[in-house]
């Protein structure tokens, strides 16, 4: 093929239209936008998707309460969400007056008046628990 001739995209079975969809043709749409997210936080974020940020860590807005914590939970990819559920399961089980927060796109957990005394990160392979 001459160098300055461009070339033409290569339709495959699971995109028939090659990468001619893509803004940029040479790079094809990121699969690390969601269309939705299940779970809890489905009603109120299905208007707008969760990111995923590099590594797959869920994208959730600075909040405080149960509700940003169970929507990052949900929209944390594959194994790693059953991971969450488990965590928060464990923590709510074990400190029934936890405070709950979403804070640097990741949840926390800590003891009103006391501070914070866990927190995890989605991560492409693992879960990074952090205690404080």
């Amino acid at each position: 093929m001459p160098a300055g001739k461009p070339r033409k995209p290569t339709p495959t079975a699971a995109n028939p239209a090659g990468l001619a969809d893509s803004p940029n043709p040479v790079v094809p749409p990121s699969p690390f936008i969601l269309n939705s997210v299940e779970g809890p936080a489905a009603a109120t974020d299905a208007a707008n998707p969760v990111v995923l940020l590099s590594g797959g860590n869920p994208q959730i807005a600075k909040a405080d309460g149960d509700a940003p914590v169970q929507a990052y939970i949900a929209a944390m990819p594959g194994w790693k969400s059953d991971l969450g559920r488990r965590l928060d399961a464990l923590i709510v089980h074990n400190a029934p007056a936890v405070r709950k927060a979403v804070r640097w796109n990741s949840p926390w957990y800590g003891i009103a008046g006391q501070g914070w005394f866990l927190s995890y990160h989605v991560f492409a392979r693992y879960v990074k628990v952090t205690f404080l």
